[in-house]
């Protein structure tokens, strides 16, 4: 009989580094409301950061504008949309997002509401190398109430000492996130996408690299096809570093356009059956020769 072999897969991280504690929110603290993204010819800018990943509460808003320049710009969600999006100056010509649509030169503004927890993913389809953003959805930390000592106006004569132990409220800490930190250089070589991410639950995961289909195949509508992918059937709690290898499908369209906005979405299954995602975007070029 021929011996049977089992499918190794490519999923270096996810044998790597070590359990990681996850950082906790003090009682009472929570992401703003809202955030702000300018376009500054060929770079999104984010109000009061140097980076731009912002981090916004349930619910919140993020604003995009491109108020002077000499280019054209939008904002396009290749994966998970917000729940609703509005032109606030300029125009459009179809729903939004993408926002505008088409691209437009500068004087637009719009707005995006976010009502469902998780991490967006966006970027220019003018300048998908070096004008991409992500925004991460959070409900808000626990708010312990406050305890209060009721005071017992004092009667006539003495009254007897109160012997009943003090009860102490702990603060109540937020439950991890059951994928979050998802880490990946924004840009990167070769045909292997590489980063990690912190798992909050055990469970199984999948990562799956998408790319536009219409860098795929011919197509006029930007949507997403699955260029790559890796699962594990059981994945401890920690910080884990993985590796999503192309496929052949998606090496040729490399070849062919010279560089691949990518989409690492990231699907984790606990025990209990709860489903959970996150998404980042990267560039991809080919190897250097």
């Amino acid at each position: 009989m021929r011996p049977r072999h089992r499918l190794a897969l490519p999923l270096v991280a996810l044998l790597g580094a070590g359990a990681a504690a996850l950082p906790t929110l003090a009682a009472g603290d929570g992401p703003p409301a809202s955030a702000s993204y300018t376009a500054v010819d060929n770079l999104w800018v984010l109000a009061g950061s140097s980076g731009t990943r912002a981090t916004i509460a349930t619910g919140g808003t993020v604003s995009f504008a491109y108020p002077s320049g000499a280019n054209t710009h939008d904002v396009v969600f290749p994966s998970v949309q917000p729940t609703s999006c509005a032109m606030t100056a300029g125009t459009s010509g179809g729903p939004v997002p993408p926002l505008p649509d088409p691209p437009q030169g500068p004087g637009w503004a719009g707005t995006c509401t976010f009502t469902v927890p998780g991490t967006y993913s966006f970027y220019c389809r003018v300048h998908p190398d070096s004008m991409v953003g992500t925004i991460v959805v959070q409900d808000p930390a626990p708010t312990v109430p406050a305890t209060t000592t009721e005071t017992t106006p004092a009667a006539a004569g003495p009254l007897p000492a109160d012997t009943t132990p003090a009860t102490t409220v702990a603060p109540v800490a937020p439950t991890p996130a059951a994928v979050g930190a998802v880490t990946v250089a924004r840009a990167q070589r070769g045909t292997v996408v590489r980063g990690s991410l912190v798992v909050g639950r055990a469970g199984r995961l999948s990562l799956e690299a998408l790319a536009p289909r219409s860098a795929v195949a011919a197509a006029a509508a930007v949507r997403l096809t699955t260029v790559g992918r890796v699962a594990a059937r059981t994945v401890p709690a920690g910080r884990r570093r993985f590796s999503i290898p192309l496929t052949v499908t998606g090496r040729r369209a490399l070849r062919r356009h010279g560089r691949l906005a990518i989409t690492v979405r990231v699907t984790l299954r606990s025990a209990a059956g709860a489903i959970t995602r996150d998404t980042t975007g990267i560039v991809l070029r080919p190897p250097r020769t």
